[in-house]
């Protein structure tokens, strides 16, 4: 590789580009620093490299005229020395016409863009090389092969091409068909069968060998080997012992059935079989074929997936609160069993019908007017276009003439590359009608908090005959002030030191 960076690309004696370089079909010439007989490079020494590097004229003139395929001679840099008639004949041209010319510039069929390095390396090793190629399903083999010059290094190059014969192209696609074949079986997972009526031999695809666990040719395929690996519950449909349709006691025609089979390992597979028949002349099966399709995984899925469709639906149905399900269009498809509650009416009275003609049923009577209508339908068809969900409350009323205060959540469901949509819905009417009851008695406690809180503030009272100041003015006694301020009353008595004071006659048998 060392060697390679000693030598640079050129064209018509001018660096050359990377990106300078043709499609499929360019070539890159892989010169040596210096032209061979240390000749300058360059267009005006063009003519000197041509007379040094033309080694052995009467080998290379003899090479050209014996081949039935194209040759073309280069110089180092990919010109064009000599040419021989059949590479005229391929490209239409004289030799004259071609002389000089960039190999690259002639021959897109014959030289793709991997000969860059094909050549560069000719170049750095001196060894002839060898090559096959395939280039818009036309196939063709060329050999380089350099010829050296005094200094040892290669003063021109031998390009001989010719086209495979169409028994080696088709041998060639059809090995690529195979694989291409077997690819695909490979990746859908779709395995192959085919029995010969005749001699009753048995055909396996690969991709059928590993459905059943074993590794291509490992066991010899028969339809008896095959049908043993077949679940017991399902091996009757391949029982139907008619030897006018079938292979021995096996009928296989028209087979289209998802069935069971054990694999090698005793895992159970789910298998999709497609059976087929082919007829000789005489209307008699000559031929049945078939493909057999592993199909666990979608089976597994649909389990899944039913098993959540259950669980939804009980979810759905047994929900406390109403919930609606719209599709992409808001068209109502689904309507669960507290909705028939909340609301009073069934399923079918809205189902398939759209969601603001649901909205317009729900309105009082002097509201229901067709511009009302296309209101609400343009509120539905541009809501949730720049969120996920939307909540509120709104006031539904019945056809009793009763009116319920409804709360909502709307939301987008994600459906593939559509979108539906959702709402769940609660009847909030007696919560409302609490909160009602609360907000009152709060207000009348507050009230009744700020008269108490009066009685806490500095109160003006007479320290001789103990009456108190009222916010008028007012003188008022102690009980009158204090009972119009709370919910206290007084009743009047006297205390002992009272009657003392003003009944001593009371204490005076007292010791």
């Amino acid at each position: 590789m060392s060697e390679f960076l000693n030598y640079q690309i050129s064209s018509r004696g001018a660096p050359l580009k990377r990106e300078d370089i043709r499609r499929p079909g360019g070539i890159a010439i892989v010169a040596p620093e210096r032209s061979p007989g240390g000749i300058e490079k360059g267009p005006n020494g063009y003519k000197e490299a041509v007379a040094a590097s033309i080694a052995g004229p009467a080998i290379i003139q003899g090479l050209l005229q014996a081949s039935f395929d194209p040759v073309y001679v280069l110089d180092p840099y990919g010109r064009l020395l000599d040419v021989n008639e059949a590479a005229c004949r391929r490209h239409g041209r004289k030799s004259s016409e071609l002389l000089g010319c960039f190999l690259w510039d002639v021959a897109l069929e014959v030289v793709p863009r991997s000969w860059q390095a094909r050549i560069g390396s000719v170049l750095t090793s001196g060894k002839g090389a060898h090559f096959e190629d395939e280039r818009d399903g036309c196939f063709t083999e060329s050999s380089v092969t350099p010829v050296c010059g005094d200094d040892g290094l290669p003063s021109s190059l031998i390009v001989v091409s010719r086209t495979i014969t169409d028994a080696g192209q088709l041998e060639r696609q059809l090995r690529r068909c195979e694989k291409i074949f077997a690819n695909a079986q490979r990746m859908a997972k779709v395995g192959s069968w085919d029995v010969d009526m005749n001699s009753l031999k048995t055909q396996w695809s690969d991709e059928l060998y590993r459905i059943l666990g074993y590794s291509p040719g490992e066991i010899e395929p028969s339809v008896d080997f095959f049908t043993g690996h077949i679940h017991p519950d399902d091996r009757e449909q391949f029982l139907n012992r008619s030897t006018k349709h079938g292979v021995g006691d096996y009928n296989l025609l028209g087979t289209h059935a998802e069935y069971r089979l054990f694999a090698r390992d005793g895992l159970l597979k789910w298998v999709l079989g497609n059976t087929e028949a082919e007829y000789d002349d005489a209307g008699n099966i000559c031929r049945i074929s078939g493909t057999v399709q592993d199909i666990t995984e979608r089976r597994q899925m649909e389990e899944a997936l039913r098993g959540s469709e259950e669980k939804f639906r009980s979810l759905f149905m047994g929900s406390g609160d109403g919930i609606i399900l719209y599709d992409h269009s808001w068209r109502i498809i689904g309507w669960n069993k507290a909705m028939e509650r909340i609301t009073g009416r069934a399923e079918q009275d809205f189902i398939d019908k759209y969601a603001w003609d649901m909205a317009y049923e729900f309105l009082p009577a002097d509201k229901k007017k067709p511009p009302v209508l296309d209101m609400l339908k343009a509120q539905h068809a541009a809501s949730l276009l720049q969120q996920e969900s939307a909540a509120g409350e709104f006031t539904m009323f019945l056809l009793d003439g009763v009116s319920r205060i409804i709360s909502y959540n709307t939301f987008k469901i994600p459906a593939g590359a559509q979108v539906m949509y959702g709402s769940i819905l609660r009847d909030v009417t007696g919560q409302k009608i609490v909160e009602i009851e609360q907000k009152k008695l709060i207000a009348e406690l507050t009230d009744a908090l700020a008269q108490i809180k009066t009685l806490k503030g500095l109160l003006p009272i007479c320290s001789s005959c103990k009456k108190i100041r009222d916010d008028m003015g007012y003188w008022n006694t102690l009980e009158k002030y204090i009972m119009e301020h709370s919910e206290a009353e007084f009743t009047h008595g006297i205390c002992p030191d009272c009657i003392r004071k003003y009944f001593p006659e009371a204490f005076e048998d007292e010791p």
